[in-house]
C-alpha cells in the first residue's frame, strides 16, 4: 500500500490519494483497508469533505458491496 492515513485509533490503507485544496476534498482509492478499534472496511474509494468532515465510502460497481466486519 503507498497511502497510509492514521488518525487516533483508525487507520486507512491504500494506493493512492488525491488532495484537492480547491475543493476541499480528498479522495483516498484503489484498494482501500479502513481499521479501527470497532471494526474493519473494505472499499474502493472514500471520500472526505474537509470542511463538513463527512465521509462517504463507496464502491467502484454498484453492483459490488463495501465489505464492513464489526467486531
Amino acid at each position: 500500500k503507498n497511502v497510509v492515513i492514521k488518525y487516533l485509533d483508525n487507520t486507512i490503507f491504500s494506493n493512492n490519494m488525491d488532495l484537492d485544496f480547491e475543493n476541499n476534498h480528498i479522495t483516498i482509492y484503489k484498494d482501500i483497508k479502513y481499521y479501527s478499534d470497532l471494526g474493519t472496511i473494505s472499499a474502493d474509494k472514500i471520500k472526505i469533505d474537509l470542511i463538513t468532515k463527512k465521509i462517504g465510502i463507496y464502491m467502484e460497481d454498484n453492483n459490488d458491496s463495501v465489505n464492513v466486519n464489526i467486531k
